[in-house]
Parts: C-alpha cells; structure tokens; sequence
C-alpha cells in the first residue's frame, strides 16, 4: 500500500510502509552509480595495496640493497686475497662478490657452519676476482699490456 506525496523540484515521492516505520522514496529516480559494495571493494583494494603491496616492494628492495652491500664487501676480501693489481672496477667488484655470496654461501652451509661459510663466500670471490682480471687483461690490446705490465 503506497500513498504518492506529490511531485517536487527532486521529482516524484511516495511514502511505502515496511514492518518498523515509514519509508520516503523516489519514485522512476535512477540511483547513482556507485554503490556501497563497490566503495567496500574500493577501499579494501586500497587497503592490500597499502598493507600487503607496497610493503612487499620495500622489503625487495631492502634485499636488492643489502645483497648488493654484502656483495661489495665479499669482493672487497676477495679482492685483498688475490695478490697484485687488479684494475676491475666497483661493479665487477660487486658482481663477483655477489657470486662468491651465492655460491659460497651455498657450499658452506652444506658443509658446515657460520665460518666455513664465510671463507667459502671469500674464497669463492677471490676467485671469481682473479678470473674476470684474467679475462680483463687478455681484453687489453698489446700497447695497453706492455703499459699495464709496467705498473
């Protein structure tokens, strides 16, 4: 049992009782097109991105920085086990000292504890060390090794 209200500026009203009170509706207004469940899935795709996204990345990137700190100081002891000069720069100092982490790493905890697997890291990066230094000194021209050799 509807009773219409008449007609207004906002457009058609009926009262429709239901079992507590009386509810006031708009009668052929469309609703808008957002809607509670979608502002629910809005905000609780907001949430994950805040709670669950973003501190994922961060904590990749924590690993990326402090893996590639650890890398330098492996292949900067692997560079101080390896006599003479090596002319390599930072970044082959941090590549082999990432690989003397990786794998050393993975051969001293098969074989043993915390020391062993840190000689292994070192020893492993040492090297790794002498042989991008072998490989960067056959890169030289002759005139380039003659230069080297004298220094």
């Amino acid at each position: 049992m509807t009773r219409s209200l008449g007609t207004s500026a906002a457009g058609e009203w009926e009262i429709r009782p239901f079992s507590e009170g009386v509810s006031y509706v708009r009668v052929g207004v469309r609703r808008p097109a957002i809607y509670a469940g979608d502002v629910i899935l809005a905000v609780f795709v907001v949430l994950i991105v805040l709670f669950v996204v973003l501190p994922l990345v961060g904590v990749a990137l924590w690993w990326l920085i402090s893996t590639a700190i650890v890398g330098l100081v492996i292949g900067a002891l692997g560079r101080l086990i390896v006599p003479g000069a090596q002319r390599i720069g930072v970044f082959a100092t941090i590549a082999c000292g990432l690989a003397g982490s990786l794998v050393g790493g993975a051969i001293g905890r098969a074989v043993g504890g915390r020391l062993i697997t840190i000689l292994f890291e070192v020893g492993v990066a040492a090297g790794a060390v002498a042989v991008w230094e072998t490989v960067e000194r056959r890169r030289l021209p002759a005139s380039r090794r003659a230069i080297d050799s004298r220094y």
